[in-house]
């Protein structure tokens, strides 16, 4: 028997034991039924009451937007703390923060290319397979080394004890977005109540 034959049959809605008895041990008409309910509540605009079997206006919520927290890949900034990382940072410890752009280290990979290269040069002049081979893949390791890094961006939050890393990442928009949830929350704790 499927649930959707049964819906319109039960009179009662959802708190009639007829449509109890329908569902009962069925986990699968139990899902049913509720995305059933779930569509007409959508729908309508409205929802049953259990009891009395009346239909009653939902009542569209106000939320405060600092209640609702910044929540994104990990990282959370509500009304009272910036959470990164593992770390947690009270609003009213934050003195500002900073977005600071890390770029690529050019040294490491250029040192492993260049003794690559002297290595390969090195084990051509005296015609040594080895020395070429482990100079070439030195260069090329070098030079993945250079490839594979990324220009990283660091929220900075300073506080009264200094300046500390609160996140890292690739997308500048992201810590960017982070910092002003930041802002924004400090703001808001600092206005007054009304």
């Amino acid at each position: 028997m499927s649930v959707s034959r049964h819906w319109p049959d039960v009179a009662g809605g959802l708190g009639s034991p007829d449509f109890v008895v329908i569902l009962r041990g069925r986990r699968e008409a139990w899902r049913t039924a509720l995305a059933l309910c779930l569509t007409d509540i959508k729908k309508s605009g409205n929802f049953m009451h259990l009891k009395s079997g009346t239909l009653r206006p939902l009542l569209p919520l106000e939320l405060d937007p600092m209640e609702t927290p910044f929540n994104d890949r990990g990282v959370s900034v509500t009304r009272n703390a910036l959470s990164a990382a593992g770390q947690v940072f009270p609003l009213r410890d934050i003195v500002g923060v900073q977005v600071v752009t890390v770029q690529k280290n050019k040294v490491l990979p250029l040192t492993i290319s260049l003794v690559g290269l002297v290595g390969a040069i090195v084990g051509a002049i005296w015609r040594s397979p080895v020395g070429m081979v482990c100079g070439t893949m030195l260069a090329v390791v070098g030079w993945l080394t250079w490839v594979t890094q990324d220009i990283t961006h660091r929220l900075m939050v300073q506080t009264a004890n200094g300046e500390r890393e609160a996140l890292m990442s690739t997308d500048r928009d992201f810590v960017e977005r982070v910092g002003a949830a930041v802002n924004e929350a400090k703001g808001a704790a600092a206005a007054p109540k009304v």
